[in-house]
This record gives structure tokens, C-alpha cells and sequence, in this order.
């Protein structure tokens, strides 16, 4: 495998609902995993992340003063979602039955 030029790093608060987040909502695979450290790495159609649950560790605050988009944005590219959702339809309900709202609109 070949490493993108840059990898964002996401902190998470619970790293195994956020792995499956990834893999069942969104699809993604699994490249690489370090359970013991809570550390995962992931690939879909070329975008790969990490994610890593780090107790304690510094995380943004959405209510603080500001403007809007006080945080990191990113924007992926997929021919699809996860195969399992089926259809747009299908997955927002499989995104909301995983107690997750629908963030992308389906095309």
C-alpha cells in the first residue's frame, strides 16, 4: 500500500463506536489496527484516516465564542457508501438506526 502524502489524525472519544462508524456507515477498511492502543488505520477509494482514542486529550469545543466552522472540515469523494446501506434511502435509515444522523446527502 501506498501512504497518502497527508493522513489527518482524529482524536475520538470512543474509539470502537467510532471504528465501526467508519466501517459500517461509511465503508471504509481496515489497513491497520493497534487495539491495545485504541489506534486504527483506514482507507476508502484512496482517503485514509486515523483515528485514536486518547482519554484526556485536548478535543475542540464547538461552544466556544467565534465564527462559524470553528473546527476541521473534510470532504471525500466516493462512488459509494457502504455497500450494506443499499440505497440513499437505505442509508440514512442504517446511519440513524446506528444512532447516527445522515451527514451526506445521498445523489
Amino acid at each position: 500500500m501506498q501512504w497518502n502524502a497527508l493522513v489527518p489524525e482524529l482524536v475520538v472519544g470512543n474509539y470502537p463506536n467510532a471504528r465501526d462508524f467508519y466501517l459500517k456507515v461509511f465503508g471504509f477498511r481496515l489497513c491497520y489496527e493497534r487495539a491495545w492502543d485504541q489506534f486504527g488505520y483506514f482507507e476508502l477509494e484512496g482517503a485514509e484516516l486515523m483515528l485514536l482514542q486518547a482519554p484526556g486529550a485536548p478535543v475542540g469545543e464547538l461552544q466556544r465564542p467565534g465564527p462559524k466552522g470553528k473546527g476541521i472540515h473534510f470532504q471525500v469523494e466516493v462512488q459509494r457508501l457502504a455497500r450494506s446501506t443499499g440505497s440513499p434511502a437505505g442509508r440514512q435509515r442504517g446511519a440513524a438506526h446506528a444512532g447516527y444522523r445522515r451527514l451526506v446527502p445521498g445523489r
